[in-house]
C-alpha cells in the first residue's frame, strides 16, 4: 500500500524530522518504504512481513456446522478466509495543528521486494471488525479444574478469623515463607510488617492513614475496587512488607494465586493481598506509595477484568500513580528504544523497562486527550487492549485507533501542545525519543523491520524541497492458509487469560457409530496454553475430554499445545483430526472446542476449520 506522509508528521526543529509509524490493526511486522530526490532527494525504507503474534481479542459467532449443529457459545469468532488483513489508511486532517499539508504529485513507486504489495482481500475490513469487536470470557481456573480435571475442590471461597492489631500470621512469599505482625488497620486494608523488619509504628500509622483518608478513594474511584467480600470473606485487602523477594529488584507485586482456595493452589494466601519489597522502598516516600498504588490496581483489574492485557494493565497501574499526584515513573527506557510494540509484552530483562514506559505513556495519552470517564470505562471494558481502545474512541473522539496512535507517536517526540492539542502531554514533560537514522544525503534507500505498533523516528535535513515516499506490506497474516479457501474458520486468539469456546448440539440418535473430523491449527506457548476437545450428554452439567490424535498432556488433559506446523504430517501448518464418537451414538449431545490461555507468552492462538461428524 502506497501512503503519503501527511505534513503533520513532519516536524521542523532546525532539522526535518519523519516520524514512519506502524500503526498496524492486527499484529505482524508490516513494512515501510520512503522516497526522495534532489532537489527531491531519494529514501527508501522496507522491511518484510514475518508471522506475527496475535494479540487482538475476537469475535462471537461460531464456524458453521451441520444442519444437526445448534450453535451455542457466544465466544468464537468466523473469518472468511484467506486469512490475512488489511492495514487501515490513515488520514489525519486535525485542524489544531499549526502544519497543514501541501497536495504533492503521485510518484510511481516501485518498492523492494520484500515489501508484499498484494490487494487487499474485500473482506478483510469485515474480518478486522470481527477480530476488534470480540470479547472473551476470563480463563477460570477453579472451575476448568472441576469441569475438565473432573477434581471437586470444595467452597470457591474460605472464611478466616477476623485480625487485630498486633496479631502474627505465616504467609507464604515467593519461594519463602515469611512471619508478619499486622501493625495497623484501616476500614480497607491490613498492614502486615515481616518481622524481621523494624518500622517505627508510628511511621506505619501515617501510611495507613495516608491510604485510607487519600489515595483509596482516588484510586477506588476512577479504577474500581478489588473483589469484596472475597475470597476470605473479609472486606479488607492485605499489604504484606518484606524485607526482601526473590526477584531484590521488583518492587512489589500482586499474585492472582492468593484468590483462589489452598484447594486449587497449595500456597495461596487465601484473601486479596499486595505485597511491598521493602529492599527498595522507603516507607511514606513517593515511590513506596507509587507502588502500593500500583500494585491496587492490578488487585482491582483482576476483579474487573481479569484478562486484561498485560500491556495496558501495566500502563493503567502506572497512570495511577500520576493520577494520585506522584511522579514516579521513568519514561526514559522507551524514549531510548521507541521501536518496542505499544501492544506487546516481554519480560526480556534488555526490553522490560521500555514496555513499562511505552505502555504508560500512552495510557498517558487516552486520559489526557479523552477523560476521566473514559479511562473509567477503559479499565471497566470487557474487551482488552486496543480493541477496548478502538470500541470506546467514536464516544470521545472523532480520530479513528490509527490516528490515534499516530498522534500519540507524535506528540511522544513532539511534546508540543502548541502544535495541536494531539500533539503534546499536560502533565509531563519528556526528552526527545531516539533517531533510528540521522540521513544528512540524498538518494537514500534504507530497509528495515519495525514491530506492530512500534515507532522509528527519522532525522532528516536536505536544502530545497524533499519528497518522502512511504510503502508497505498491504497484508500481514494472522495464521497460515486453510485447507478450506472459500468458506470460514473458527479462531481463539493466544491472549491473556482467556478461556475461548466453541460449543454446538449434535443430534446422534439415529446413529450407531459416529466420528468427528475436523482440521486443526494452533500455535500455544509450550506447556502454558491448550486446546481441548470435549463432550457432554446430560446438557452441559458434565464434560469428559476427548483425545486429538495430535494431543498432548495439559494442565486439564489430554489437548494441543506447541505449534501444529511442527508436525511430521501438517499441511501448510494445519493437522487434520478424526475422534471416534461411538460411545455417543444414539444420544444427544453438546461438543465444545475450546482454548485456555494463561497471562502470558509469545503464541498466536487456536484455529479450527471443516468440522464434520459422519
Amino acid at each position: 500500500m502506497q501512503r503519503t506522509i501527511s505534513p503533520l508528521h513532519l516536524f521542523i526543529f532546525g532539522c526535518l524530522g519523519l516520524l514512519a509509524c506502524l500503526a498496524m490493526m492486527l499484529v505482524g511486522a508490516v513494512g515501510y518504504f520512503i522516497l526522495a530526490d534532489d532537489p527531491t532527494p531519494e529514501v527508501a525504507i522496507a522491511s518484510p512481513a514475518p508471522l506475527p503474534t496475535m494479540t487482538t481479542p475476537l469475535a462471537s459467532a461460531p464456524t458453521p456446522l451441520p444442519p444437526t449443529a445448534v450453535p451455542a457459545s457466544p465466544t468464537a469468532t468466523t473469518l472468511n478466509t484467506n486469512p490475512s488483513f488489511g492495514r487501515p489508511t490513515v488520514a489525519n486532517d486535525d485542524q489544531n495543528s499549526k502544519l497543514q499539508p501541501t497536495p504533492l504529485p503521485t510518484l510511481a513507486v516501485n518498492p523492494p521486494a520484500a515489501i508484499i504489495q498484494q490487494p487487499v482481500p474485500p473482506y478483510a475490513a469485515a474480518n478486522l471488525d470481527a477480530l476488534l469487536g470480540a470479547t472473551y470470557p476470563p480463563h477460570n481456573y477453579f472451575d476448568a479444574v472441576e469441569r475438565l480435571a473432573l477434581l471437586d475442590l470444595g467452597s470457591r471461597t474460605v472464611t478466616k478469623p477476623s485480625y487485630e492489631v498486633g496479631d502474627r500470621e505465616t504467609f507464604f512469599a515467593g519461594e519463602n515463607k515469611v512471619e508478619a505482625k499486622l501493625m495497623a488497620a484501616t476500614d480497607h486494608a491490613y498492614f502486615w510488617v515481616e518481622t524481621s523488619l523494624n518500622f517505627d509504628q508510628e511511621d506505619v500509622d501515617f501510611a495507613a492513614e495516608q491510604l485510607e483518608s487519600y489515595y483509596y478513594p482516588l484510586v477506588s474511584d476512577l479504577f474500581g475496587e478489588a473483589w469484596q467480600p472475597g475470597v476470605d470473606n473479609d472486606p479488607h485487602f492485605s499489604i504484606l512488607h518484606l524485607d526482601d523477594v526473590d526477584n531484590s529488584d521488583e518492587l512489589g507485586y500482586f499474585t492472582d494465586l492468593d484468590e483462589y482456595p489452598r484447594t486449587l493452589y497449595s500456597d495461596s494466601n487465601e484473601q486479596e493481598m499486595i505485597y511491598l519489597n521493602m529492599s527498595q522502598l522507603e516507607l511514606n516516600e513517593d515511590l513506596y506509595f507509587g507502588t502500593l498504588v500500583h500494585e491496587m490496581q492490578h488487585l482491582s483489574q483482576w476483579h474487573i477484568d481479569p484478562n486484561e492485557t498485560a500491556w495496558l494493565n501495566e500502563g493503567i497501574s502506572q497512570l495511577v500513580e500520576l493520577y494520585v499526584g506522584l511522579d514516579t515513573v521513568d519514561t526514559a527506557p522507551y524514549l531510548e528504544a521507541p521501536e518496542v510494540g505499544l501492544n506487546s509484552w516481554s519480560y526480556d530483562e534488555q526490553t522490560i523497562d521500555a514496555h513499562y514506559a511505552n505502555a504508560y505513556l500512552f495510557s498517558v495519552y487516552f486520559w489526557e486527550q479523552l477523560g476521566e470517564t473514559a479511562v473509567r470505562e477503559l479499565v471497566r471494558h470487557p474487551a482488552n487492549g486496543l480493541a477496548a481502545v478502538w470500541d470506546l474512541l467514536p464516544k470521545y473522539d472523532a480520530r479513528s485507533l490509527s490516528e490515534f496512535v499516530l498522534d500519540w507517536a507524535v506528540a511522544v517526540y513532539l511534546d508540543d501542545p502548541t502544535a495541536g492539542t494531539a500533539y503534546g502531554f499536560r502533565e509531563l514533560d519528556l526528552e526527545r525519543p531516539s533517531f533510528i537514522h540521522q540521513i544528512r544525503l540524498p538518494n537514500r534507500e534504507i530497509t528495515g523491520t519495525l514491530d506492530p505498533f512500534g515507532v522509528h523516528y527519522y532525522d532528516l535535513f536536505f536544502p530545497g524541497l524533499t519528497t518522502i515516499t512511504f510503502v508497505g506490506d498491504t497484508t500481514a497474516t494472522l495464521f497460515d492458509d486453510p485447507t478450506n479457501e472459500h468458506g470460514t474458520v473458527w479462531f481463539a486468539a493466544d491472549d491473556n487469560e482467556v478461556n475461548g469456546q466453541l460449543t454446538a448440539v449434535f443430534d446422534l440418535r439415529s446413529l450407531d457409530t459416529a466420528t468427528l473430523t475436523f482440521d486443526a491449527w494452533y500455535d500455544l506457548e509450550e506447556e502454558w496454553d491448550f486446546g481441548y476437545v470435549s463432550v457432554s450428554t446430560d446438557g452441559g452439567d458434565n464434560w469428559e475430554l476427548l483425545l486429538p490424535g495430535h494431543g498432548v498432556e495439559g494442565t486439564y488433559g489430554p489437548g494441543f499445545n506447541g505449534r501444529s506446523a511442527d508436525t511430521p504430517d501438517a499441511h501448510n501448518g494445519w493437522v487434520s483430526e478424526t475422534i471416534y464418537l461411538d460411545d455417543y451414538a444414539g444420544q444427544l449431545i453438546l461438543l465444545r472446542f475450546e482454548l485456555f490461555t494463561d497471562s502470558s507468552g509469545p503464541s498466536r492462538g487456536l484455529a479450527l476449520d471443516n468440522i464434520a461428524i459422519d
